[in-house]
């Protein structure tokens, strides 16, 4: 009953977004946001996929996570008068209403569905940024991946004929999202290929085997 209620509280408050801002297409690679530049406005997701990076020296940028329909963003900058913490890049074309910040904030002090939604979106944030601690601390590459595989394949995995597709992501965004180098990651992807529980191909996984891969994890 609790979920429920909750869900309802945020269907309320991405209504009211919806109506204080104003629907804008995005296509693949557009940056939506800009790490460092002033926070002017929220994003909600209506379609599409955007992942949230920043970027590091090493080359291979930190892929902080993927979002789709219904995801807030940039909400923290707005209420706290930062700057962007992070970029964020259209990975699938699609729609994001747009609301300036002074109106969210707004929202936020007088319409407890829409502070709701940011306090749980916040939430959210937190508890995955401790995942990611965790799995850096506690787990080896191999574990890494095979996680960020399966949780991928869970969240945006398409059916196909012999198992989950994940389309879209490189070799070098999942070496972001894990934390390691490429060349690292790759020599994991053909291990698991060569196990017959993963088939790759450009900017496509297919996870063949979703038991198999679980049990790696013990």
């Amino acid at each position: 009953m609790a979920d429920q209620a909750l869900l309802q509280t945020i269907a309320r408050a991405q209504q009211t977004l919806r109506a204080a801002g104003r629907l804008r297409p995005f296509h693949r690679g557009n940056i939506l946001m800009a790490m460092g530049e002033p926070s002017g406005e929220v994003l909600l997701v209506e379609s599409g996929l955007v992942k949230v990076v920043l970027p590091a020296t090493s080359g291979i940028d930190v892929l902080i996570g993927l979002h789709g329909r219904g995801a807030l963003l940039g909400e923290l900058g707005i209420l706290e008068f930062r700057r962007r913490s992070a970029t964020v890049i259209a990975h699938q074309d699609g729609i994001a209403t747009h609301v300036p910040g002074q109106a969210f904030r707004d929202l936020v002090h007088r319409d407890r569905d829409v502070r709701a939604l940011a306090d749980v979106t916040q939430r959210q944030r937190l508890h995955s940024a401790d995942r990611r601690q965790l799995a850096v601390a506690s787990m080896n590459v191999r574990a890494r991946t095979v996680t960020q595989l399966l949780d991928w394949a869970h969240e945006y995995g398409e059916r196909v004929e012999d198992g989950l597709a994940v389309r879209g992501l490189s070799h070098r965004d999942l070496a972001g999202a894990v934390l390691a180098s490429e060349k690292h990651v790759d020599a994991v992807l053909g291990t698991l290929r060569g196990a017959g529980l993963l088939r790759t191909r450009r900017m496509c996984f297919v996870l063949t085997d979703l038991p198999g891969l679980a049990s790696l994890l013990g």
